[in-house]
């Protein structure tokens, strides 16, 4: 269940904070990662979890529905000068 937690919030930075549209549910800052996303804690329960990922999949849908396949994108954890991309490049 830890990697269902960890995939929602990459996905949710990927598809939502990369295009400006950030995920509606606060994440962690990426710089502030510390791994905790690997693991449930003990006070998450599997179905908060996997509901997590669902509203974080139904996001990116939106972002992948929504924007063209060359809309900008950019990832500030990757290194310049890759740091500015675009949706199918994420996609990919």
């Amino acid at each position: 269940i830890g990697l269902v937690k960890h995939v929602a919030t990459v996905e949710a930075r990927y598809f939502g904070e990369v295009f400006d549209r950030p995920c509606p549910e606060p994440l962690p800052r990426w710089q502030d990662a510390n791994g905790s996303d690997l693991w449930a804690t003990e006070d998450e329960t599997r179905d908060q979890i996997i509901g997590f990922y669902r509203r974080t999949w139904e996001h990116s849908d939106a972002t992948i529905n929504e924007l063209p396949l060359d809309a900008p994108g950019h990832v500030p954890w990757w290194p310049e000068p890759y740091a500015d991309t675009n949706l199918f490049a994420i996609m990919v």
